[in-house]
């Protein structure tokens, strides 16, 4: 709901404000995603991720992260021919190289970090894994998709393997680092001076984007049916664009979808809603409750779940590996 609602307000401001319709849909996708490293990080900071909301954000995020593969694979296909056309070759192509990719994960990978467990080598299996995510990345981008695909793809074969844990611990080293680089490319693109230039429309185009994804959110939150308080700070918190928005618009431009006069609003909006995320976080719940009041919604009420009669159960508390083959073992 958050995704497909951002998209349609996105893409009929666009064509409203002069765009044809095939970049107004490009630009509607690529500015429904928000950032999964901006709101996880502040999530953490604020010791907020196992909150109601918290969940739901998590949620719709891994969500958008996971449609963004669609996204890059349809970016081509919409550049590639007038209208929508669409080139079959590289359909084909595309989900040839996905089904490749979800194979060699499913009945390749597992094999081969198990045997690289049983030399005992860290440093093996740390210089496999990466080899593993850029070697992935590179196969991608040689089929004609993007590199931010194949690392996406890589990333989540890892997680679908028995030692995603030790792989994450090994990655977490790069992560931070790789990100701060990552942030620093796209401010590089942003044209300063058109920003103080057009400071007015770009300023006008940050808060429409805003309000957008505002709403979109806190309504894809209801589906939870959480009080309204918690939709609304899941909307304060889905309201900027994320990491994948500045790619599909680097690579939207690229092809030639819009022009570099666009893309350089579109990448100042986006940067400008994901500076405010942490200027508007901390007001978050007191804006929720202002506005929850003026809507007459009822206090939060806490739902105590019904314990009388139970008895011979167990509480496992922790669901990692441990707590999953504890729970397997009782169950048998």
């Amino acid at each position: 709901t958050q995704l497909l609602v951002s998209a349609v307000l996105i893409t009929g401001a666009a064509m409203l404000l002069g765009l044809p319709l095939r970049p107004a849909v490009v630009i509607g996708f690529a500015l429904a995603l928000s950032s999964t490293a901006i709101v996880l990080r502040i999530l953490q900071e604020r010791f907020e991720v196992d909150s109601a909301h918290g969940r739901t954000v998590l949620s719709i995020l891994l969500f958008q992260d996971i449609c963004v593969i669609f996204f890059i694979v349809l970016l081509p296909l919409i550049a590639s021919g007038d209208g929508f056309a669409i080139n079959r070759y590289e359909v084909l192509r595309s989900v040839l190289i996905l089904v490749g990719i979800f194979v060699g994960a499913r009945y390749l990978l597992r094999p081969l970090l198990r045997n690289l467990m049983v030399t005992r080598s860290a440093e093996l299996f740390r210089l496999t894994v990466l080899v593993l995510v850029l070697g992935t990345a590179w196969l991608t981008y040689l089929a004609g998709l993007s590199l931010a695909l194949g690392a996406f793809l890589a990333g989540l074969a890892l997680a679908e393997s028995d030692y995603s844990h030790q792989a994450l611990s090994d990655i977490i080293p790069f992560r931070d680092a790789f990100m701060a680089i990552f942030f620093i490319a796209m401010g590089m693109f942003v044209d300063l001076n058109l920003l103080v230039e057009k400071w007015p429309i770009i300023l006008g185009l940050t808060l429409l984007l805003a309000l957008i994804k505002f709403a979109a959110g806190s309504v894809g939150a209801l589906w939870t049916r959480f009080p309204l308080r918690t939709c609304l700070i899941c909307g304060f918190l889905l309201f900027q664009g994320g990491e994948f928005s500045f790619i599909l618009l680097r690579q939207a431009s690229t092809l030639g979808i819009f022009s570099d006069e666009v893309y350089q609003r579109l990448l100042s909006v986006v940067a400008l809603t994901m500076l405010a995320t942490p200027i508007v976080m901390p007001q978050a719940t007191r804006l929720a409750n202002f506005i929850a009041d003026r809507f007459g919604a009822a206090p939060d009420e806490v739902v105590e779940e019904e314990t009388t009669g139970l008895r011979d159960h167990v509480v496992i508390a922790g669901y990692g590996i441990s707590g999953r083959s504890v729970s397997r073992v009782l169950r048998e």
